[in-house]
């Protein structure tokens, strides 16, 4: 389908939004509220004018805005867009902006130049097509009749199905196709088309829709109620099918579409949550500890009370606050009835936790700290897949956030990293394809069936309570379940008790004991000594990098020496557990401070670590060709070795820029630590290699 041009053609992109938020106002872009809430502080145009279905937007979402288009507004070209989603038309692969400043819409192509020229050559810019897969479960590849079955209701698509067979045959070919046999998919309704395309488009949209809605019933969840936004994501696909086919129209699909983070409003005390009712029979039974978090519990409690799962229970156990923490609990209470107060002596966040599984209802338990909060998609998906599967416990992924700054920041520790095949299907934790003690222990990160928990419980009278109960559970379930994506958010400040620097620390030897005797009991401590004892190596470092004090040392010593760790494999398990346990007992404190004082202990701790493995493997495989390596070496210090060679101008300092930056960290610190380079092998060997590649010249 082409369009000659006489002149500028009059292009029209309404971006939708249903709140105050910040909003592109330049063309092509034009803010458009939908619903009949209050009206948007600079936003003139709305879909509850002339021809419209406003008061269908509970159900139809940005739909209706898509319909008063339709019947409303004469454009060339007209378009569709979420104010946090619009496709990069550049070509730009930066997945977040956070504003529409000039700069930014000039990095992702928002201006009527970049658009009108994609315009000359297609009828149809569309976002990214992409492999259609649940959140979460990268691998398990479907069509999108599955995914809509699997997140949604079948009942729904398959009526869906039979509507288009009744109304228009002629497009059941291209719905079978699109929606049975494809596994790639649009998401999120967005599209910008030549109008006489929209229109056709929408007309048979809606003809489907609107007789669908008079054939089935809405779900009752307020989220699962937004079905025809749903279905129409998948309809798209089936009429572009259709249009490339008859209609001749060329379609441009984007590389990527950015999503918006602007900042968030500031919680306050005050509560704002919708006022429900109490649930008689929950799914799910929430447990927060609560102990004088009066500056971060609102938040937690609004994340909790606002989840698109409303069948759960949100048990706050106060474990004797003298804060305002009380008069926060109370002022959600008596709005959202789920939750339930329990008051109790101060005894630690183990016996909060205890005290609620006491009290639970649910079906399933979750842990929630008050200083954290969760995404609001958390329990509707972890107790989806939970039912489907008859799971034990499901597994996600926490999200560490600097509670000074708001910054998100990564940690491997958090990240589940397991085989594709696991997020598809029930899974064992040895099917995991790594040890089960290189796993993230903390109890927020999952959703347990109270029958499997059973009378399990979590330590009471120390700290760090998490990690003996994780190895329990892990290594008794029969049937995990697990999601790549953080739906936990985990704040990182100065108070928090992982980072306490006083004798708690030590409360990590009785965790070491615990596992090892659980280990004892389920007939497993021969096959998992190994592993056991890296885990108990890297621990014993991280206890006296707390606390590094003779008494820390001297506690060590005692625990190394009783029985039974005397007895333990050390010098056969790995050169992480064999050193750490020779430096324990022989008083070695300046290896316990900074084991990659050592050369050879940095190259071993080094090459013992996933990330340093990974830059290892990027820097000899990826990054420095192999024959160009040999011939800097050759040529830069005589080390000459007889092998075809590869060469080009400038090709010695890049050599020499890629050994120095891209070796594993661990070799680096070695050759910085040259001073006791010479306890291994007399300077000789691999650290004396890398010396003197690393040596500057002149040297």
């Amino acid at each position: 389908m082409k369009k000659t041009k006489t002149m500028k053609e009059d292009v029209r992109i309404y971006v939708v939004c249903h709140k105050p938020t910040p909003l592109p106002k330049t063309p092509p872009f034009v803010p458009i509220q939908v619903g009949k809430g209050k009206p948007i502080p600079g936003v003139t145009m709305r879909d509850n004018i002339g021809d419209n279905i406003a008061a269908k937007n509970p159900n139809f979402c940005e739909l209706t805005a898509q319909y008063w288009i339709w019947k409303n507004v004469q454009a060339d070209v007209v378009g569709l867009c979420h104010y946090r989603r619009i496709p990069s038309f550049s070509g730009c692969l930066d997945g977040t902006f956070s504003d529409f400043s000039k700069s930014t819409l000039k990095r992702f192509g928002w201006t009527p130049q970049v658009i009108r020229g994609l315009l000359a050559d297609h009828d149809i810019l569309m976002p990214p097509c992409w492999p259609v897969f649940p959140p979460g479960e990268p691998g398990h590849i479907m069509t999108p009749y599955q995914f809509h079955a699997y997140e949604h209701r079948e009942s729904d698509i398959a009526e869906t199905l039979r509507v288009i067979h009744d109304l228009t045959p002629e497009m059941e070919g291209y719905a079978h196709q699109a929606l049975c046999v494809d596994t790639t998919q649009c998401f999120g309704n967005i599209c910008v088309m030549r109008k006489p395309l929209f229109d056709d488009y929408s007309a048979w949209l809606f003809k489907i829709l609107f007789e669908l809605e008079r054939r089935i019933e809405l779900p009752k969840n307020k989220e699962q109620a937004r079905v025809f936004g749903f279905l129409s994501e998948r309809l798209i696909m089936v009429w572009l099918a259709y249009a490339k086919d008859k209609l001749k129209a060329r379609v441009w699909f984007a590389r990527m579409i950015p999503l918006g983070e602007f900042d968030k409003k500031t919680i306050t005390a005050d509560c704002s949550v919708p006022a429900r009712e109490a649930v008689p029979n929950p799914k799910l039974s929430v447990i927060i500890p609560v102990y004088n978090a009066e500056k971060y519990l609102p938040k937690c409690l609004q994340s909790v009370c606002t989840q698109c799962e409303e069948n759960i229970e949100i048990i706050c156990v106060d474990d004797e606050s003298t804060d305002g923490s009380r008069e926060i609990l109370s002022r959600f209470a008596e709005r959202d009835k789920r939750i339930r107060i329990i008051r109790q002596k101060n005894g630690g966040p183990g016996k909060a936790r205890n005290r609620g599984i006491e009290e639970a209802k649910g079906e399933y338990l979750a842990f929630v700290d008050s200083d954290d909060w969760v995404d609001r998609f958390v329990w509707y998906r972890t107790l989806r897949k939970a039912e489907r599967q008859n799971l034990d416990m499901v597994l996600f992924e926490p999200q560490d956030v600097i509670s000074e700054t708001g910054e998100q920041v990564s940690n491997e520790w958090n990240e589940t990293r397991f085989p594709e095949r696991c997020y598809a299907e029930p899974f064992t934790w040895r099917d995991i394809g790594r040890s089960p003690f290189d796993t993230c222990c903390y109890p927020h990160n999952r959703i347990i069936r109270k029958s499997f928990l059973g009378d399990r419980r979590f330590p009471e009278h120390h700290h760090y309570e998490d990690a003996a109960i994780h190895i329990d559970l892990l290594l008794s379930a029969d049937r995990l379940g697990a999601f790549a994506c953080p739906f936990y958010f985990y704040r990182i400040h100065r108070d928090s008790r992982v980072h306490a620097s006083d004798t708690r620390v030590l409360d990590h030897l009785i965790i070491l004991d615990d596992v090892a005797k659980l280990l004892h009991e389920k007939g497993l401590f021969e096959e998992l000594q190994g592993p056991f004892l890296h885990f108990s190596a890297l621990l014993l470092l991280r206890t006296y990098t707390l606390w590094p004090t003779p008494g820390c040392l001297a506690s060590l010593q005692r625990w190394l020496r009783a029985k039974p760790q005397k007895a333990w494999a050390w010098q056969s398990a790995g050169p992480v557990a064999r050193l750490t346990a020779h430096a324990i007992l022989k008083g070695n404190t300046r290896f316990l401070a900074n084991p990659y004082a050592s050369p050879l202990a940095a190259v071993a701790l080094a090459l013992d670590n996933r990330s340093a493995r990974k830059r290892a493997r990027r820097a000899f495989k990826q990054w420095v060709p192999y024959g160009l390596m040999r011939r800097w070496l050759a040529e830069r210090y005589g080390m000459v070795i007889d092998e075809p060679l590869m060469a080009y101008p400038g090709f010695f300092k890049r050599a020499k820029r890629m050994v120095k930056f891209s070796l594993p960290y661990g070799l680096v610190e070695a050759w910085k630590h040259a001073d006791v380079a010479t306890q291994v092998n007399g300077g000789s060997g691999i650290v004396s290699v890398f010396r003197r590649i690393l040596r500057p010249r002149g040297k």
